[in-house]
């Protein structure tokens, strides 16, 4: 499994348990994983959570700059 699956997965999962409520573990049982793959793929739960707020950023970013590019007036935009 790529890191982009184990990160959307884990997005699933927190959103069904809130994310404090989320453990390695139980991350790792969703993905049919050892803990062992989140440690050395992420360094642990706050390496994961950094991942998902790169890639939330990135997404948000491009949303933006699709916005920008398609109005002309700052009204549309």
């Amino acid at each position: 499994m790529d890191k982009n699956k184990i990160i959307e997965q884990t997005i699933h999962l927190a959103q069904k348990k809130g994310w404090e409520k989320t453990s390695v573990r139980e991350i790792s049982k969703e993905i049919g994983y050892s803990t062992i793959k989140i440690y050395s793929d992420f360094g642990g739960k706050d390496g994961l959570l950094k991942e998902i707020q790169r890639k939330g950023f990135k997404g948000l970013k491009e949303v933006y700059l699709t916005s920008i590019d398609k109005g002309t007036d700052a009204a549309d935009q």
